[in-house]
């Protein structure tokens, strides 16, 4: 991940060799920074790719909303959008410069270890002198490999120590989008479900049907914008992509409306039975959810299998697709 510079000496004068890679495998300070900007890295992708699913199903849930998608949400919606487009820009730079600083601070360290030493570059490989690419001509590497001792040079380097030791302490932007709960779609909900989960698990076919509908479109949009685009074919494109997410948004809409007044009409028997009022969730639990407990998956179940729910959940699967594409 890291490359070190490889610092070429007066091959005709060299007795002995060593190698970047050699160097790397050997040195105690390049696998502990190694090691920290490979964990780091890992840590700030997958922050990254869970806000990024929750943001989707954030933007699902709305859409399976429709008109009862609370303004205040969406107006919501759009701003997280764009803090977590800049969040993730800003993580991706501090990476990059990481990236980048540990590269300079250890080809200055291996440049001070190379000062004096009598050797040239040569990757002889782990079993020996490797076979150059596309003939087969070996490269013969000089005398003796002296990659290890160079990487004990680098290691006892107080200037490469400080800088790694700095190094280490770096933090990165936070990609999180902290945020309160929001409220509840549904009057007196004690309990809410989150639209996307249910009917992703019960009408999946015409879930699945909107998901790829959109995703085709958005392939055809992305293929537009290659090549140079003018002021004017960029605005037409930007309302095309607008079109394409009202279209996307419509349809789950038009899936999920049966659906919410069945689980309404089958909540009034709750209430009277004593149990909590049921009502929707518009954001997902991974971004704070709702100010009242998400159903569970076993009272999801439950909720699904009310009678008037679950013929509603029967026919949206088994009709679902001629619904959105009449």
């Amino acid at each position: 991940m890291i490359a070190l510079v490889a610092l070429l000496m007066n091959p005709a004068a060299a007795e002995d060799h060593y190698s970047t890679a050699g160097i790397a495998e050997n040195s105690e300070q390049f696998t502990r920074i190694a090691q920290a900007t490979q964990t780091q890295f890992d840590q700030m992708q997958r922050q990254i790719a869970i806000q990024a699913d929750a943001l989707n199903k954030w933007e699902k849930n709305l859409g399976l909303l429709g008109d009862r998608a609370p303004v205040e949400e969406v107006a919501l919606f759009g701003d997280m959008s764009k803090q977590f487009g800049s969040s993730k820009r800003a993580a991706e730079v501090y990476l990059g410069g990481l990236a980048d600083e540990t590269s300079d601070v250890f080809s200055a360290a291996l440049e001070r270890a190379l000062q004096g030493v009598d050797a040239i570059e040569c990757d002889a490989g782990p079993s020996g002198p490797r076979m150059t690419r596309g003939t087969q001509e070996k490269v013969e590497c000089p005398g003796t490999s002296l990659s290890e001792q160079i990487a004990k040079t680098i290691d006892a380097d107080p200037i490469l120590a400080g800088q790694v030791d700095e190094l280490m302490k770096r933090e990165g932007p936070a990609v999180a989008m902290p945020m309160a709960p929001a409220q509840p779609v549904g009057e007196g909900a004690r309990v809410v479900v989150d639209l996307y989960d249910l009917m992703s698990a019960y009408t999946p076919t015409p879930m699945q049907a909107v998901a790829e509908g959109e995703d085709f479109a958005w392939l055809k949009l992305e293929a537009k914008l290659e090549g140079d685009v003018d002021e004017a074919q960029l605005a037409a494109l930007k309302q095309e992509r607008e079109q394409i997410r009202l279209s996307s948004a419509a349809a789950y809409a038009e899936l999920a409306a049966p659906v919410m007044a069945a689980i309404e009409d089958d909540a009034k028997k709750w209430a009277r039975a004593g149990r909590p009022a049921v009502g929707f969730c518009p954001r997902p639990a991974a971004l704070e959810g709702c100010s009242v407990p998400m159903a569970t998956d076993a009272l999801m179940a439950e909720i699904a299998e009310q009678t008037k729910t679950r013929r509603a959940l029967m026919k949206v699967e088994k009709t679902g697709v001629d619904m959105i594409t009449d």
